[in-house]
């Protein structure tokens, strides 16, 4: 009955013909809607944003664009729980770097059982698998911060002037800019990002981040510039 109901919304939503004879096809259209893979699902209104399985969608399934996994269960076997968490690990843009996975049952049942299925999965690569801890990853930040910061001039009326530095420096100046960049990009990915605190923290701001874009895109072009003119 659940299931004839299901199907009736469903149709009505997307303006299916789906039935219970055809729960194949019901399973392969919400693949496809969770999916967003084919032109027809690249619309809002074609789309699914959460999906409530029982040991499904653990093989045969591709999403790239899929971030969160929710469990609220008990660990399951090692090959179970890496072909779960394997569901969120496409990268799909620069706003998804990672895979989340949110636990509601039994947090350290459930770290001792991911760590004995990396163990047994990843050929000892595990912390290459999961992504850092929030604190270490938010230390990484605040040092790259502070490595370009001593590099560069708050005062936007100073500025640098690229013509007078040399290459080694230009090319510290952009790799400095550049591990700056990605540990920003990465911890805005976590629940525990806080921008205003954040910037409280390190006196950043949008416009020194547009300056700061706006640098690094200039020591480019002159890196570019002088070597071809080499």
């Amino acid at each position: 009955v659940h299931m004839k109901q299901f199907l009736e919304d469903d149709n009505q939503e997307f303006d299916t013909h789906l039935t219970m004879a055809d729960l194949r096809g019901f399973n392969t259209d919400v693949n496809n809607r969770l999916a967003r893979k084919q032109d027809k699902y690249r619309y809002r209104n074609e789309q699914l944003d959460l999906v409530i399985v029982v040991n499904r969608l653990l093989t045969g399934f591709d999403a790239p664009c899929l971030s969160t996994l929710f469990i609220d269960r008990k660990p399951m076997q090692p090959q179970d729980l890496i072909q779960a968490f394997s569901r969120t690990n496409r990268i799909f843009d620069s706003s998804k770097t990672y895979g989340h996975i949110i636990t509601f049952q039994k947090p350290l049942s459930f770290k001792e059982a991911v760590d004995n299925a990396l163990k047994l999965y990843s050929n000892g690569g595990e912390n290459e698998v999961l992504a850092p801890s929030w604190e270490e990853e938010k230390r990484n930040f605040l040092r790259s911060c502070s490595d370009f910061q001593n590099l560069v001039t708050d005062d936007p009326e100073e500025g640098i002037q690229i013509e007078q530095v040399s290459m080694p420096e230009l090319r510290k100046l952009a790799k400095t800019y550049q591990a700056f960049d990605k540990y920003l990009a990465s911890i805005r990915v976590y629940k525990e990002y806080d921008e205003e605190e954040l910037y409280s923290q390190t006196g950043l701001d949008g416009e020194k981040l547009e300056r700061y874009l706006g640098l690094y895109r200039n020591v480019l072009a002159e890196l570019k510039s002088r070597v071809e003119d080499d």
